[in-house]
């Protein structure tokens, strides 16, 4: 599985717990920013703060070349010179280049400039966000901005119901709850770009929500959620581990 470089920021920058286990650090980490844009145009990956050191996160998800050393080099001169023109917060600062493969060339490419290696498997990173995700009930738990804790499964018979595209109040009827309780379920699996508003402000299926059907046991009660349906789900997310508020 192709993992992107987008993918595995976006866990880094929201999961300090896993970036400290990357990067190979007990202390406390903090976001600082993320793509910061600096004097030359160029944009840093992740900047972290740590005690009173600044931590610059270069990553990568292909094997590491000398420009990759080069570029974490020049980022770090230019951080010292914001420093120095007080446009960043002072204290020293650690530069940590990611890469899954760094060979011997390298490692000494980094020594020499005071680069800190250190080698990962994009995979991993996306296997530890999931691990957290895996502590909800059968995939994932999910909560709706308005409408407190919710499950997944329990939005089945909803989905299961949407044969054809219908509205609201026509859902409710079908599977005997309340319009009320239909339009919660309904914003949780729209967020999830399970189901989509058609131009007559009715619901049907998305193709994602067609294939998550799709996928369900047909032997297992209806709130139960399959192994290919939280495989579609995971699929899914791992393209943009961040595409729905509801995560």
């Amino acid at each position: 599985m192709i993992v992107r470089e987008s993918q595995v920021e976006d866990v880094l920058a929201t999961y300090p717990d896993i970036a400290k286990e990357i990067l190979g650090i007990k202390e406390e980490l903090t976001l600082l920013a993320r793509q910061k844009i600096l004097p030359s145009g160029q944009r840093i990956d992740l900047l972290f703060v740590a005690d009173s050191r600044l931590k610059l996160v270069e990553l990568k998800v292909e094997k590491c070349v000398s420009d990759f050393v080069y570029q974490v080099r020049d980022y770090r001169t230019e951080l010292i010179e914001l420093q120095n023109d007080n446009k960043l917060v002072a204290g020293g600062i650690d530069a940590f280049l990611l890469s899954p493969e760094i060979d011997k060339e390298q490692r000494d490419l980094c020594e020499n400039a005071e680069i800190i290696p250190r080698e990962y498997l994009p995979q991993d990173v996306l296997d530890a966000f999931f691990a957290r995700l895996r502590n909800f009930a059968n995939f994932i738990t999910l909560k709706p901005a308005d409408h407190g804790l919710w499950h997944l499964n329990l939005s089945n018979r909803l989905l299961y119901a949407l044969v054809k595209k219908m509205a609201k109040n026509e859902l409710a009827v079908e599977i005997g709850l309340s319009v009320s309780t239909v339009g919660s379920y309904l914003r949780l699996v729209s967020d999830l770009h399970l189901v989509e508003t058609t131009d007559d402000k009715k619901y049907r299926l998305s193709d994602l929500g067609k294939k998550y059907v799709w996928g369900k046991d047909t032997k297992a009660p209806i709130e139960f959620i399959s192994d290919e349906q939280a495989k579609t789900l995971q699929d899914f997310i791992i393209k943009d581990p961040f595409v729905s508020r509801t995560i």
